[in-house]
């Protein structure tokens, strides 16, 4: 696994910084990485994607909504996709709270995606977002804000919270590079009923 490619959409900079980790640390792996953004760049074309060993697909869900480029160029790749050793990752508030119904949404969201793409990556992840309450409207800070609280969250406005557990990060990447299928960031182990058959690498698709 060489040659990866993380194919990503982030508007507002956080799910970006998470994907510049990650290439980090596939870079320290020994792997040559591509970091592409849909939101201010086109995708990568069938050609382009073909030039890749493995991919990590990612980006941010704002109250459960997916970015619809991203979804896009999901679906009209998900048969090359499908062939290759894969990866993606969900961004949000809800994946920092610790309640256990917070759990069962994240499974919920990461499902939703696979299932309304076709995308059958062999390893997922939730990975919690950033609070940056100073960047926000009013509106804006004083949902999340109120979000924050009803889980226990940081409520001060007056600064910026970054949530993510970089740890968490750092075994999703090792487990996608190493292919670990025991590990909990499997797809088989995360989503155990899967939304699909999560198809052994180099097979065919079944219509």
């Amino acid at each position: 696994m060489k040659r990866i490619a993380i194919v990503i959409s982030s508007e507002n900079g956080h799910t970006k910084r998470i994907a510049n980790q990650m290439a980090s640390q596939l870079n320290r792996l020994d792997a040559n990485v591509d970091l592409v953004n849909v939101a201010s760049q086109d995708g990568l074309s069938a050609s382009d994607l073909a030039q890749y060993d493995a991919v990590i697909v990612g980006c941010p869900v704002y109250l459960g909504d997916f970015p619809q480029l991203l979804m896009d160029w999901t679906w009209e790749h998900r048969d090359q996709l499908n062939m290759m050793p894969s990866a993606f990752f969900t961004v949000s508030l809800n994946a920092a709270d610790p309640r256990p119904k917070a759990r069962a949404i994240d499974d919920k969201v990461l499902r939703n995606y696979l299932v309304q793409t076709d995308f059958r990556p062999r390893f997922v992840a939730s990975v919690g977002g950033a609070l940056e309450y100073t960047r926000y409207g009013f509106f804006k800070r004083c949902v999340l804000q109120g979000v924050s609280a009803a889980a226990g969250g940081p409520t001060d406005t007056s600064r910026d919270f970054d949530l993510t557990n970089w740890a968490d990060v750092a075994q999703f990447v090792s487990a996608f590079f190493e292919q670990d299928m025991t590990s909990d960031y499997a797809t088989v182990n995360r989503l155990p009923v899967a939304p699909h058959p999560v198809w052994p690498i180099g097979l065919p698709r079944v219509a």
